[in-house]
């Protein structure tokens, strides 16, 4: 494989650890032992680990190694402030553009929400949103939900996901569909709003259990 090619395969593999659990927060994450699994330097498994740094995936301590990096509550909650109030008018500029095609892609992807694994069902989601900004073909849009993207997969490391959510965020997702088959995207674009708000206190469950400093619910601003 081409180094770039490498450099995305161990990003996607450390990635991909962290969102399992198998890689929990503050975990020394070796340069030698990716290096070995991936059969490359020292330098190539560098490059890979400063995107997973811009990206919020993991940090550096002098002297002492590299670690995956705890949540960063307050980068999660401005994620969902900002796309709570931009998601809804993305979805707006993309239904023009939606096909039957996309519309049975996403349900395929409620599929695998529901009855996936944990893994699976993070990514299966998150293309559902992924395809939200695919559809506006507008590129500004785009690179600016990317880094939410990553974001929203990083706080889904730390989320519950159970059987019982697993139902509930698909219902919910299907019923943003049929609303956009019928050709109402207002409904479609509430709903999705509502979706995200749940999400986000779906988050904050899991971050501080029952109870939640002042200042962190973002339905009510």
């Amino acid at each position: 494989m081409q180094n770039q090619q490498v450099i995305d395969a161990i990003y996607q593999y450390v990635r991909d650890q962290i969102l399992s659990g198998a890689y929990p927060e503050n975990k020394k994450i070796s340069e030698r032992v990716i290096g070995e699994r991936f059969n490359v330097s020292r330098t190539i498994v560098r490059s890979a680990f400063y995107e997973l740094k811009k990206r919020g995936w993991l940090y550096t301590t002098s002297k002492s190694g590299t670690y995956v990096a705890p949540i960063d509550f307050e980068a999660v909650k401005e994620n969902y402030e900002a796309r709570l109030y931009t998601e809804a008018s993305v979805l707006m500029m993309a239904y023009p553009h939606m096909e039957a095609a996309d519309f049975q892609r996403m349900r395929e992807a409620c599929d695998v929400m529901e009855f996936g694994k944990r893994e699976e069902y993070i990514f299966a989601e998150t293309s559902l949103h992924d395809l939200l900004r695919r559809k506006t073909g507008n590129r500004y849009i785009m690179n600016f939900f990317d880094t939410m993207i990553e974001s929203m997969l990083r706080a889904a490391s730390r989320s519950s996901i159970e059987s019982s959510r697993k139902k509930e965020s698909s219902a919910q997702w299907r019923t943003i569909i049929s609303s956009l088959e019928q050709g109402n995207p207002y409904m479609a674009s509430q709903l999705l709003q509502a979706h995200m708000i749940e999400s986000y206190n779906n988050f904050c469950k899991n971050y501080w259990g029952n109870t939640r400093p002042a200042g962190s619910d973002i339905s009510e601003q």
